[in-house]
């Protein structure tokens, strides 16, 4: 972007970056491997902010996620700060190295900005979901159609990211 405008810790920007993206409708599921791959991460890699765009449902679980984890987040909105919309996520992931799409049906936002990432020439990761899940419609058809990497852990968005892994160290108690 020409401009940027922030409201916070400004040093986050310079930290490595990971969008998640996905549905407002998040199942219990979408919410838990959320969760799993951000904690993972948090034990793996320093120097971390989840990028999200602020909507309900899956945006929001990712924010929830890395703050439960003790990981930065960056929270772009597409309206003037201080106001808050959960509108369209287009011009996410221009601000981190990839964008992992957790649940996303066939059509909406996640994969407008799937598209805008692979045009940035971001990887796109994306978790599998049941056949049946029309949560999962759009995630199946990134995947099916090349557009998108499978991930089936942390393990695997660090490889194809090509992050190495960075034990935390941990505050040696006396």
């Amino acid at each position: 972007p020409h401009v940027l405008f922030v409201r916070g810790n400004v040093d986050a920007l310079s930290m490595r970056t990971l969008s998640f993206v996905g549905t407002r409708e998040i199942s219990p599921s979408g919410l838990y491997i959320t969760d799993r791959l951000i904690g993972d991460l948090a034990t793996q890699i320093d120097d971390l902010a989840i990028v999200s765009g602020m909507a309900y449902g899956a945006d929001g679980a990712a924010h929830r996620a890395a703050l439960n984890h003790g990981i930065a987040t960056i929270g772009v909105v597409a309206s003037v700060l201080p106001t808050v919309t959960p509108t369209s996520h287009r011009a996410l992931a221009g601000l981190s190295s990839g964008l992992v799409v957790v649940e996303s049906p066939a059509t909406g936002g996640s994969l407008a900005t799937a598209e805008q990432a692979d045009s940035y020439g971001r990887v796109v990761m994306a978790v599998p979901g049941r056949l049946t899940d029309t949560t999962s419609f759009g995630t199946n058809n990134l995947i099916r159609s090349g557009k998108a990497r499978l991930i089936l852990s942390a393990a695997d968005i660090i490889e194809d990211l090509g992050w190495e892994r960075i034990q935390k160290r941990r505050a040696e108690e006396p």
